[in-house]
């Protein structure tokens, strides 16, 4: 009989974040206008604009088992 234990773990730092700065907000209630309005947007003709922040970070733990059982003969 054999049993196995691994530990993984997987670091990713500077992942793209995505965010749409084609948006305004209403001072009057600090919400952004919705996104199908397209009278308020700073740039109408444009869509969706999403530069890179490169400020994701993303960590993955784990852990496998395993057990294995040999028959002789």
């Amino acid at each position: 009989m054999a049993i196995n234990a691994d530990y993984i773990y997987t670091g990713s730092r500077a992942l793209p974040v995505p965010q749409n700065i084609n948006l305004t907000f209403n001072p009057a209630t600090g919400r952004n206008h919705a996104y199908q309005d397209a009278t308020h947007r700073p740039f109408p003709d444009w869509g969706i604009v999403e530069p890179y922040y490169p400020d994701g970070v993303e960590n993955y733990h784990a852990m496998q088992l395993a057990f294995n059982k040999r028959y002789s003969n």
